[in-house]
């Protein structure tokens, strides 16, 4: 900073000025009492903005302290944004900052063994089979006793991988924070063939943007409302039918209700004989997840990618009879949203994203069933 301070020409009781400031704690309510021009206040947060970011992270602090920032500045929502937005480029910075933002932005770049880096608490578990066994069998529990042990972040070892587990709304930023995140390649790889290829969970950048957009043309407000008197009405069919059944096992009963609501949201009428069959797929592919990764014949991972095969080709059938058909199913929107550049969903993408949803709902509406019943 003093050599940036000398390249723009700073001298005597500036440069001691800028001196002092590098040794000395500055408080918000000093930066809020300068006497700066409107610009010169955008410029400050927008500096302050960048090197917040200078090291690929903003953390919760930083983003506390950048809010309280802009406000001693009087900068408005708009004017946050428009910082937020700007581009500090080292080849257009002035001259004396410019070794500054290049060995900024270097720092930031420069790969390090992963062995280098710091790593939150935790425990890896046993040789290869590490925390597995413990995670899939109760995995709320496993989290919170781990919350309990370690804090928000905490390594592990699941399924064969080294893992970083992240809690709550200051990390769960992170996660869905493009910039950050790569999610090519973040699925183990029979994880990945039970996905059946690409799709949300595993695309990045402008396929990821694009694919997203299309996909959620499915659960927009419009969308979502008008799925309701369909749902209303199953669900009191479904709850009218266990109060008479007497004696119920719940929580298969919530399994085979989430496929019921995904089906008709989704698909529209599913005959019962079908639901019951998709149901059972959708149980041998969850299986398949915590499974040994060996698809040897007989054993769990081979029973799931043949469950994985036979929706994909349910799936394949639905996406072909509303191509013909359209109505205003989740599928139908999807089919007819546009991403960028005005590009359609095919019907690869179609199947791949119903069998994501259909995934995402039978394993989280299972599995915080369990847990609330439990």
């Amino acid at each position: 900073m003093r050599r940036a301070a000398q390249a723009c020409g700073l001298a005597g009781d500036d440069l001691i000025e800028v001196e002092q400031s590098l040794t000395k704690r500055v408080r918000l309510d000093d930066v809020g009492a300068l006497d700066l021009s409107h610009d010169e206040k955008a410029f400050v947060y927008s500096i302050a903005l960048w090197l917040s970011r200078a090291d690929g992270v903003v953390h919760a602090k930083e983003k506390s302290t950048l809010r309280e920032l802009a406000s001693r500045l009087g900068l408005s929502a708009r004017e946050q944004e428009l910082a937020g937005s700007a581009q500090l480029d080292p080849r257009f910075v002035p001259p004396g900052l410019e070794g500054l933002a290049r060995e900024i932005e270097a720092s930031a770049s420069e790969d390090q063994p992963v062995d280098a880096l710091p790593l939150p608490p935790g425990s890896r578990g046993w040789p290869v089979v590490g925390e597995t066994l413990s995670f899939v069998s109760q995995p709320f529990d496993w989290v919170a006793e781990r919350l309990a042990q370690h804090g928000p972040i905490f390594k592990s070892r699941i399924l064969g991988r080294e893992v970083v587990v992240i809690t709550g709304p200051d990390a769960a930023d992170l996660w869905i924070d493009d910039e950050k995140l790569k999610r090519d390649q973040s699925l183990p790889d029979h994880v990945f063939k039970l996905f059946g290829g690409f799709s949300l969970p595993t695309l990045d950048d402008e396929p990821h943007r694009i694919r997203r957009a299309q996909v959620m043309a499915a659960f927009d407000d419009e969308a979502l409302a008008s799925y309701l008197p369909r749902l209303s009405t199953l669900l009191h069919g479904r709850v009218a039918r266990w109060a008479s059944e007497g004696e119920l096992a719940l929580v298969p009963a919530l399994r085979s209700l989430a496929v019921a609501c995904i089906a008709d949201s989704m698909l529209g009428n599913v005959a019962a004989a079908d639901l019951t069959a998709v149901e059972a797929d959708y149980a041998a592919v969850t299986q398949g997840f915590a499974a040994i990764p060996v698809a040897v014949v007989g054993s769990d991972l081979h029973k799931a990618l043949a469950a994985r095969d036979r929706l994909l080709a349910r799936l394949h059938s639905a996406v072909a009879q509303k191509r013909r058909e359209p109505g205003h199913e989740g599928l139908s929107r999807m089919l007819a949203a546009r991403g960028a550049g005005g590009r359609y969903l095919d019907d690869e993408g179609a199947v791949l994203e119903l069998h994501h949803i259909f995934l995402a709902g039978y394993i989280v509406f299972a599995l915080l069933a369990g847990a609330v019943i439990q």
